[in-house]
């Protein structure tokens, strides 16, 4: 549906739209106001409609300091923010010469392989700390919280490709390597939410002796790293515990910090 909408657009910018989410009244007077030729990416803060978004105004305080651009992609791609398309506005004209579209065979990560792409292709970063869009996280039955299986191998597809888009870009060779750096550390996190991802099938944790065989194959998805570097020493302490295989503490960090959350979902899903 975006590729189609990408495709019919005639306007001069895109910007996407996340169902159930909604804009300020400000929303399109406030990204008027930033119409500048120069600036090839706009990325604007958000409200969190169902939690605190006190993380948020932090991120985007720091990124919007920094004046660089390549460092202002650093932080939007350390920090995630480069994940999601509707708080960004994209030119068409750069969509259109760098035949960018979203990755159709997908089914999860396409958004940021979208978002990589074409931030890779800019010049400039221009930041807008005023919150213009509101995100909705109310919604317990959203497909993040419906179990997804075979998750492992689509994150294992979704941060190839990202790493593919870094290394054939045209950037620097030391630029490549930090980003490199900063998307292995990203996907061997999604080793949590793989592992967690079986608990959503019942209010009971998974057992490790019970499950130790899945546990194991999940965790060597992402035994083969993006890049050679390390971004910071979690992301190094991350590596080695996987080359040891220590799989039960991967399992364990997993259940105490996400298996949690899912055993609430079910119960709201279940009242």
């Amino acid at each position: 549906a975006r590729n189609v909408g990408i495709d019919t657009a005639p306007g001069k910018y895109i910007t996407l739209h996340d169902r159930p989410d909604y804009v300020e009244q400000d929303y399109f007077s406030e990204l008027d106001r930033m119409d500048y030729e120069d600036k090839y990416l706009i990325v604007f803060s958000y409200g969190v409609l169902g939690a605190s978004d006190d993380k948020v105004d932090k991120r985007f305080d720091a990124i919007e300091k920094e004046k660089d651009s390549k460092k202002r992609l650093e932080l939007l791609l350390s920090n995630r923010e480069i994940m999601q398309p509707w708080n960004k506005r994209f030119k068409r004209s750069i969509i259109n010469r760098c035949h960018l579209r979203f990755i159709e065979t997908l089914q999860i990560g396409e958004d940021f392989n979208f978002c990589l792409a074409y931030a890779m292709q800019c010049k400039t970063i221009d930041v807008n700390i005023k919150k213009i869009y509101m995100e909705d996280v109310t919604n317990t039955y959203s497909l993040s919280r419906k179990y997804r299986p075979k998750l492992d191998t689509q994150m294992k597809a979704v941060f190839q490709y990202a790493s593919e888009t870094i290394r054939s870009s045209s950037i620097k060779e030391e630029e490549k390597n930090i980003f490199l750096s900063i998307i292995d550390y990203l996907y061997i996190r999604n080793v949590f939410s793989c592992i967690a991802e079986e608990f959503k099938l019942s209010s009971s944790s998974s057992n490790y002796r019970k499950d130790s065989t899945k546990i194991k194959k999940t965790c060597e998805q992402f035994a083969n790293p993006l890049s050679q570097t390390y971004c910071n020493i979690i992301h190094k302490m991350l590596r080695k515990l996987l080359q040891r295989k220590c799989y039960f503490i991967f399992y364990a960090v997993a259940y105490c910090v996400k298996g949690r959350n899912y055993k609430r979902y079910l119960g709201e899903s279940s009242s």
